[in-house]
């Protein structure tokens, strides 16, 4: 039986939100844990040879394990549902890498400029909130929906899908 064999560049993509809620979308080297995770099959589950596509000495400097995901992406989403299920935006404070209190701070403003969240409150729902916190959809796309068309917004969800 002859095994797989994978060639890997060894770069990704990365997706980034500035402070200023700005995607930004980066090519970069992955992590040592990532490029032995993304060898896939070959060599791990049966026969076969990963080439990975890097010199050793950049192999050597590369991070032994990449940033959180909760580190790099938009928070509005993941701060919405945490305020639904009764816990405050402090929460973040204790997660085991915590992202930083700007992003924190970025993302209940921007709740608040949706109407999501009381203004004056610690992150007291309205009922905007509580709406836009069953949708499965950015909180700013979710609010389009509730003022498009049925046809524009099934069309908006549909992006969203995986």
């Amino acid at each position: 039986m002859v095994g797989d064999a994978i060639v890997f560049r060894c770069l990704i993509l990365i997706c980034l939100f500035l402070v200023n809620r700005m995607p930004l979308l980066l090519e970069q080297f992955a992590s040592k844990a990532s490029l032995k995770q993304r060898r896939g099959r070959a060599g791990r589950v049966r026969e076969g040879v990963c080439y990975k596509l890097i010199s050793r000495s950049t192999f050597q400097k590369l991070k032994e394990h990449g940033d959180p995901e909760i580190k790099r992406c938009a928070l509005e989403s993941t701060l919405l549902s945490l305020l639904f299920l009764g816990f405050g935006s402090d929460f973040m404070n204790k997660l085991m890498d915590p992202p930083s209190k700007e992003s924190v701070e970025s993302a209940l403003f921007s709740l608040k400029k949706l109407g999501a969240v009381v203004s004056d409150s610690g992150g007291a729902l309205t009922p905007l909130g509580m709406h836009l916190a069953g949708i499965p959809a950015p909180p700013t796309v979710g609010k389009r929906k509730k003022t498009c068309l049925r046809r524009d917004s099934i069309l908006i969800l549909l992006l969203f899908l995986p």
